[in-house]
């Protein structure tokens, strides 16, 4: 899966990471809990902000995702049995959440994906770590026809 955002300038292959969104490091990771793109449930991707993983790496894939307004444009491309297929998601809003020590799971915050995840409607989740990594940022798109 390939992960575009033409506004903050990001083409990143996207791996396939653990069920919790346990990160790679070096690329963003597909929650393997999520769906993939096109088929109508939540798709979710978690990636550094800030990683160390890269010897002098300015900052991870995420870093800039706090700079995303509603209406930008995300298009995840993947290829299937069928083909080449693209999505289009629009930006819709962005919110964080105290993922602290009192939660069992505080480093990825895996409560509260799930909550969403519940939702059974197609869209996108971006997240990542802010801060003392005790805060996650949680980016919300739904699909756009083009």
């Amino acid at each position: 899966m390939q992960l575009v955002i033409p506004s903050i300038h990001l083409n990143m292959q996207v791996v396939e990471g653990g069920s919790d969104g346990t990160e790679d490091g070096h690329y963003p990771t597909h929650y393997r809990s999520t769906d993939w793109p096109g088929e109508g449930e939540t798709v979710a991707i978690s990636a550094h902000h800030f990683t160390h993983a890269l010897p002098g790496a300015a900052g991870g894939p995420f870093l800039r995702l706090n700079e995303l307004r509603a209406g930008d444009v995300i298009f995840l491309h993947t290829l299937t049995k069928f083909g080449y297929q693209s999505v289009r998601y629009q930006v819709t809003g962005q919110r964080e959440f105290y993922c602290g020590p009192s939660w069992a799971d505080a480093r990825y915050c895996t409560r509260a994906l799930q909550g969403f995840t519940k939702l059974r409607q197609s869209k996108l989740i971006l997240t990542t770590c802010i801060g003392d990594g005790h805060t996650r940022r949680f980016l919300y798109a739904f699909p756009k026809k083009p």
